[in-house]
């Protein structure tokens, strides 16, 4: 069946899934996961002993999983991110799928998450395939001139070649932002594991392995104006603020 929506925005059960009453059994969750993660225990089946306990649903799930990390992994992420001052005259390395979608989302409406590390993540998935969407050219456009702003040497956004309609993404961008460079490849996460420069990505896995990256997310969408009344929940156990309207 094609794929025909026109928005990433929320899920229609999103607005009992993560209202106020939902999220200190969220956090909870965060908080308990990254224990049993910093002890080393496998994530699959720690996931599934915390949202037992606090019966929580798939997609109440994937959040606090998106949310959460070890306290190595935490310590690692924090020492590694840059600030905005020193992406001039950097090397930007975009991971493409992955900023964007989170970008789309919000300019969507759909609920976004302040995770441990205070990356902004989404739920949105694409499993092997992408739809563009009402608010794609936006969200490009917007990243495009918020990085470019900061005047970095040079920005290159990697796209994941076997994700369908990569090609036209690629094309898109170039007439948005003709100075962005734009690179279909094979992997997108292997090229960034060997690009030298700033990473952009919110992918834990890779945050791990990153010698500098910038938040981009966070950056960003604090600084947009939001027209939608997009949910911005802080999922992180150890601040004290739960809901943000933006």
């Amino acid at each position: 069946m094609p794929d025909k929506r026109k928005h990433r925005g929320a899920h229609p059960n999103d607005e009992s899934n993560f209202n106020e009453t939902k999220l200190p059994d969220l956090r909870n969750a965060v908080e308990d996961l990254s224990w049993l993660l910093s002890k080393k225990y496998n994530e699959a089946s720690s996931l599934k002993l915390v949202g037992d306990r606090y019966r929580l649903n798939f997609r109440q799930q994937m959040a606090v999983r998106r949310s959460c990390c070890s306290l190595d992994s935490l310590k690692h992420r924090l020492s590694m991110q840059k600030s905005a001052a020193s992406l001039k005259n950097a090397d930007l390395f975009i991971d493409g799928f992955n900023t964007l979608i989170t970008i789309e989302s919000f300019y969507s409406g759909a609920c976004l998450f302040i995770g441990m590390d205070g990356c902004i993540r989404d739920l949105a998935s694409i499993h092997g395939s992408y739809k563009k969407v009402m608010e794609t050219p936006e969200a490009l456009s917007q990243i495009s001139s918020f990085l470019w702003n900061f005047k970095p040497k040079s920005v290159t956004w990697y796209f994941d070649a076997p994700v369908s309609n990569s090609g036209r993404i690629k094309t898109l961008l170039k007439e948005i932002s003709p100075k962005s460079n734009a690179e279909l490849v094979p992997d997108a996460d292997k090229q960034l594991l060997i690009s030298k420069g700033i990473i952009v990505t919110t992918d834990g896995p890779l945050l791990d392995k990153m010698t500098a990256w910038f938040n981009l997310n966070s950056d960003l969408i604090h600084s947009l104006p939001n027209t939608l009344r997009t949910k911005l929940l802080n999922l992180n156990p150890f601040e004290i603020s739960s809901l943000t309207i933006l």
